[in-house]
């Protein structure tokens, strides 16, 4: 058994794109990351949203069984959107099955992974950007943060 692994999601990737970028060289790592590992593409869940297909990925369980089917888990009382939590999940994710086996795991940018059924000093979870405000949605398109430093200019 290796003692370590990778494993990289990454969403919305196509083979169909990135496999001739890899055997022309314009992707040297991932092919070599590719050429030294396995890979292959996955078949999607119900619901089509991330947070499901993510967790379905972690857990090996389908959006049913492990409960996570949606990116907010309420609304509080001020009718603000409360994103989901790794404790919505109803089932352990594989990082938690290897802190349970007292193996280490580096957990990041994977949503829905604050708030574990297990928290070790071996596990470091990442918090996804909170989901867009219900007004926002009303508009159809939730805005887009700005980057990191930027100032809105004043006028004139």
């Amino acid at each position: 058994m290796a003692s370590r692994m990778l494993l990289v999601g990454w969403d919305a990737a196509d083979w169909a794109i990135l496999q001739p970028l890899m055997e022309t060289g314009e992707m040297p790592a991932l092919r070599g990351i590719v050429e030294a590992g396995v890979s292959g593409q996955l078949l999607s869940t119900r619901p089509l949203l991330p947070v499901a297909q993510w967790t379905t990925l972690a857990t090996g369980k389908r959006p049913w069984q492990h409960r996570v089917c949606h990116l907010i888990e309420r609304f509080t009382e001020a009718n603000e959107p409360v994103p989901v939590t790794a404790a919505q999940r109803r089932a352990l994710a594989l990082w938690e099955v290897l802190a349970q086996a007292g193996k280490r795991s580096l957990v990041v940018g994977w949503p829905a992974t604050h708030g574990g059924h297990t928290e070790t000093p071996f596990s470091c979870r990442t918090v996804t950007p909170n989901p867009p405000r219900r007004r926002e949605l009303s508009r159809g398109r939730p805005r887009r943060p700005g980057r990191i430093g930027q100032r809105k200019s004043a006028p004139g």
